[in-house]
Formats: C-alpha cells, structure tokens, sequence
C-alpha cells in the first residue's frame, strides 16, 4: 500500500515537474518572441518610455546636407507630431524608407484621403536628339493626398524622385492641432527626421536652411503654379517618358499622371489653409490685439518667395506675337482687384501693342545667346561652372518669357489684410488688419517693379517699429495710423522732392504721395498713374529698342533671382532658366514709369 502511494506521489511529481517545464519553455518562448516583435506592431500612446522602445525618429531643424540631429524622445515626439505622418505611422514605428512603401503607409492609415500624383522635370522637354536617354533631365514626382469630404484639407504632400530606389523623399503633412505643416526628410543613414514645422520658417537661425531653404514661409509651394505649369505635366504638355532612363520611366507611379493644372489647386488650398490659420494666430483671442505687425507687413514692403510666369503658348505653338505675363510689368494680381470697381474689374487696362514681334522675339533671344545648359551653377549667379556642361540646347524655355513674379503667397496675404474673416464663440467676425489705401500706397512705392524693389523694401524698417496694434469694436486695426506717423516723423528730415513721376523721390515720399490723396478720389488717381505707365509701355513695345529692352530686364530679374537670399534657394536646377551671353557683370536694371528701362543706381 506504502509502495503504491509512493509510486503514485512519485508519478504526480513527474507529472508536475513535466507541466513546470511546458510553461518554463513556453514563458521563454513568448520572452523571445516579443523580444524580436517589431515595435510597429505597438501602438505609440502604450509604448514605455525606455530609450529602447521609443521609435527611432529624428529631429534636424535647419540641418546642412549630411547633418542627422538628435534622437526624439516620446515626450518631443507626442507635443510635436500630430499629423497624420507622424502621428498614425512614425509613432507606430513604421519606417517606409522608399515611395510606394510611403504611399502603403498612408493608403492604410487614412484609406479615405484622395491620392493623385504629378511630375515635373526642368529638362522635360529636351529630346533626346540633344541628351541622351541617361541623361539627367530632374524628373521628380509630387504626390497629394487630400482629404476630399474635410473642405479638400491638404494632408500630405510628398516629394521624391522616380524611380525603384530614391536619394531623396520628403514629406509635408498637416498638423491640424497647430494649424502648421510639419516638415519630415529620409536622412542620410535612412532614418526618419522631423525637420521642423512652419513656424520655424521665419526664425532666424533656420531661414534659408534644412527644408526652409525652399519653404521661405513655412507652407506648401509651387513654382511654376499657373497654367501654362511649364515643367510640369499639364494639360497643355506631357514629359516624354522615352526621354528619361527607362528604370525611371517603368516606375508604376508614372502610369497615374494627373495634370498639373490640379496641383495648382492643392497648393493654393495648402496655402490657404495654412494662412488664414497664420492670420488668426496674429489676433487675441478677445479680437482687441494684433500681433507680430512686422512679419504682416513685410508680405506687402518685400518679397518674400516668388512664382514664376511666361507665356501661355510654348515654343512650337506661339502665332503672329508674343505677349509676356502682366505681372511682369505689373503686380497686376493685387492692383486689379486693390484699385478696381465693386464689380471686380480693373481700373487700368494693358493696351494690346503691349506684345512682341514673334520673329523678332527670336532673334533677339539669339542674338543675346539664349541657351538652357544643364551644368553646375557658379554660386549666386545664372552661368555655369567652367568644364562642368553636360549638354546645352540653344534658346529659352518651352514657354518663353518665364520670369520671377510676386508669389502666390504674398498675394493670399495682402488679399486678406484689408478683409479677413475669424470664428470667435461660434461667431464669424470680420478684420481689418489694414485698409486697402495703406496697401496700395505701399506697393505704390516703385510700383513698376513688382519683385525685388530696394526701394520699397526699405519701408519695412517702419514696420519694424510697431509690434503689436490694437483693434477697435469693428474689428478694425489702428496698424495704418501707427505705420504712417513712423513715416511721416522720418520724411521730416529729408529734402522735399519734385520729382513728377516720383521715381527719384524716398520711398518715404513715394509713399505719402498715394496715402495723402483723397479717399474719395485715390483710387482713381492710382488707376491713372498705372494707366499712364502702361502706355509708357505700349509705346516702348512698339518701337525698336522695347523688345530688347525687356528682354534684358527678364534677364536681370533672372540674375536677381540667382542671387537674392533665401530666394536664390528655390533655383534647385541649371535648366530651370536660360543663360545668355550678357557679361555677369553687367549692371541690375529696373523699370522707369515712364516704360524705359534704366541700370539701377
């Protein structure tokens, strides 16, 4: 009896120590698998704080080309990336290091965002009879994903090159908890780095650097955002697969072009989307206060980026003349609507003869050896580096004339100073940051030249001054009152002028000349200065020196752009403009309100 119970208490025992041991190994296995379980298969808000187990997601504000930051704690992770990139796929440890790995990702995390793709090469349309198949054009993709049911909020935007691996991918994407972009780059060793977001745009220390060297502002741009899009893939012209390296033309992204002329309206929405927060961001929240007037201002004394425009037909299509952008002479985009009737049309009008001989048009571009050259650029101008060609294709662009112009941005800004709309307590209150009058007695100041004025540019100092402003019960600011007694206690120490046409007086004079006028008569006043200086132009247009005149001006605006920071920035590529054989140093020109065109002194 002992004997048997001893055998079955020796037989349980067995048993037990068997059980022990199927847990022990079964405890270790699950200790080893979790080990090796990828963190994307954690959510981001249970992750521990150990160093061990926070996604491994970078910070790079402003860095140089090489530069890789400092490691992002969870703390720094969740205050500053809440968009949908950061938040639903880098905090969840997921790390696409290649285009359609990116495009996964966010087909998964937000399935009902619209996906559309585009592309843009700046030697595009250069056949193959002048570069080889291999040859580099620049092609790069641009990617959206918009939310279509949410206004058409502006998700993400994604930048890479084509092709089945990239050395570059960039993603912008919307934070809508600051109302900012938030701005991310593959780095060199393939991680992910947040690169900062669009406040850090406009701080000194990151202007013109890391993601802002392109962004001057802090939100989504397009160069080339009206139509014709030249670059781009439009409805008015497609890029020769055939003409770029066949492992990048067998990308799939390829097959799903959309046009360009649907770019534009992402852009412009990003833009708005961001600036009427950035506005808003500039009131109290009991409307009394106007906040950080400077950074308001100067979107109307400076420029702040540029667009670019040329004309509507291309190289193979232009008929009997060829007529540059209005902008060009003009800041035509902000004039026609600032000085215009109640009805929205101008108050001014550019005379037809205000066009070129096309004939004419291309001799004169040949005889000044107009020429797109893909090469290395001499730093801060438009000529290459010697022995550093790869191939050159004579004359201008596929639409010619294309020059800098005033940025879509600055336009959205001063469209909204003088007539802006907030939401406070469920309320739409209308703001008044500036009446149209200061606006226009601003962009008055050397008005022919509508980018790049030092002249005009100098009124910013004044701006400078004031900081904040308040608001009355209308919602109107007293920003105008405080920016004209800054002007007018300086004017006070200067010579008087007598200039007619204003030209050689102070930016100070040229601006108090337009804000005396009249309320009742300043628009038309301003309409008939603009008026007589289009005619000015007409006239220039029509006799022997006007073609070549303005020629040199687009190619002076053109050297300007090159060389003005950060502007000079967003010149990523040698064929985005063509060269010509005036010497570099030949002097900047302006336009005179006369039509003449003048070295600048």
């Amino acid at each position: 009896m002992i004997g048997s119970n001893l055998s079955d208490l020796k037989s349980s025992l067995v048993n037990q120590f068997s059980c022990l041991k199927n847990v022990f190994f079964l405890v270790i296995v699950v200790v080893i698998f979790l080990s090796w379980m990828p963190q994307s298969c954690l959510l981001a808000d249970e992750i521990s704080t150990a160093s061990e187990n926070v996604p491994n997601i970078w910070q790079c504000i402003g860095c140089l080309p090489g530069q890789v930051g400092t490691k992002m704690t969870l703390d720094e992770q969740q205050i500053h990336l809440n968009d949908l990139w950061g938040k639903q796929i880098l905090r969840q440890g997921k790390f696409p290091l290649e285009v359609k790995d990116s495009q996964a990702a966010i087909a998964q995390a937000a399935p009902s965002l619209t996906e559309q793709i585009y592309l843009v090469a700046e030697g595009g349309q250069i056949p193959v009879s002048v570069a080889p198949r291999n040859a580099n054009r620049h092609p790069r993709l641009a990617i959206t994903w918009k939310d279509r049911q949410n206004n058409g909020t502006l998700s993400i935007l994604l930048s890479a090159r084509p092709g089945p691996t990239t050395s570059f991918l960039q993603i912008i994407a919307w934070d809508s908890q600051k109302n900012q972009f938030n701005y991310y780059e593959l780095n060199d060793d393939h991680n992910w780095s947040w690169s900062g977001d669009s406040s850090h745009a406009r701080q000194p220390q990151f202007i013109g650097h890391g993601c802002f060297d392109c962004h001057h502002n802090g939100s989504v741009i397009m160069k080339e955002l009206k139509q014709p899009w030249n670059n781009w893939t439009s409805q008015l012209a497609t890029i020769d697969l055939s003409a770029l390296p066949e492992i990048i033309a067998q990308d799939p992204n390829l097959a799903n072009l959309v046009g360009a002329n649907l770019l534009e309206q992402d852009i412009r929405g990003g833009v708005s989307q961001y600036y009427s927060a950035w506005l808003d961001s500039h009131l109290s929240q009991d409307l009394t206060t106007v906040t950080e007037v400077p950074q308001l201002l100067r979107h109307l004394t400076t420029t702040t980026s540029v667009n670019f425009e040329s004309t509507l037909e291309n190289l193979g299509t232009l008929g009997t003349v060829v007529t540059p952008p209005k902008n060009f002479f003009l800041y035509d985009e902000v004039f026609s609507k600032l000085t215009g009737d109640v009805f929205g049309d101008a108050g001014y009008s550019f005379p037809n003869t205000i066009a070129f001989n096309t004939n004419q048009f291309r001799q004169t571009i040949e005889n000044k050896g107009f020429t797109l050259r893909q090469c290395d650029r001499i730093e801060n101008t438009n000529e290459c580096q010697p022995g550093t060609i790869d191939y050159e294709q004579p004359g201008t662009t596929f639409h010619p004339f294309f020059i800098p112009v005033p940025s879509n941005e600055d336009t959205f800004v001063i469209q909204n100073l003088s007539n802006f709309q907030v939401i406070r307590g469920n309320q739409r209150r209308n703001i008044q940051f500036i009446p149209d009058k200061l606006a226009a007695a601003i962009l008055m100041v050397d008005f022919q030249n509508p980018v790049f004025s030092p002249t005009r540019n100098r009124l910013q100092a004044y701006a400078e001054k004031l900081d904040t402003a308040t608001l009355d019960n209308r919602g109107v600011s007293n920003i105008a009152a405080l920016l004209v007694a800054e002007i007018e206690a300086a004017v006070t120490g200067q010579s008087p002028c007598s200039d007619p046409n204003w030209d050689s007086c102070s930016a100070e004079q040229q601006f108090l000349h337009t804000w005396n006028l009249p309320d009742t008569t300043w628009k038309s006043q301003v309409n008939q200065r603009i008026q007589s200086y289009l005619n000015g132009v007409a006239n220039q247009s029509t006799n022997g020196s006007g073609l070549s005149n303005y020629v040199d001006l687009s190619i002076s605006r053109r050297k300007q752009f090159a060389a003005i920071e950060p502007i000079k920035n967003l010149f990523e590529f040698s064929l985005l403009l063509p060269q010509s054989n005036l010497p570099e140093n030949t002097p900047l020109l302006r336009m005179q309100p006369d039509g003449t065109v003048a070295s600048v002194q």
